[in-house]
């Protein structure tokens, strides 16, 4: 639980990650997009499985909205 440390958002040859059922609260970093760039580049395909079910706050990077799934937001400021 709790946020997701900047230095996640630094492993740019990670190709896969599964945050999914952890309760993670804050909101996703713009630098998440290049994470999926490059998964992208690679022929890895995201889908949502891999972050729902946490406390993701919106607004959700473009990139990554798609695959948000369900995130409970009760605890997000309006």
């Amino acid at each position: 639980n709790g946020e997701l440390p900047n230095s996640i958002y630094t492993l740019l040859n990670l190709y896969s990650i599964n945050l999914s059922g952890n309760s993670i609260t804050g909101q996703i970093n713009l630098f998440f997009c290049n994470i999926i760039d490059n998964w992208a580049s690679e022929g890895v395909s995201l889908n949502y499985s891999y972050l729902y079910d946490n406390n993701f706050c919106p607004p959700y990077p473009e990139c990554i909205s798609p695959y948000v799934g369900i995130q409970d937001t009760t605890n997000c400021s309006p």
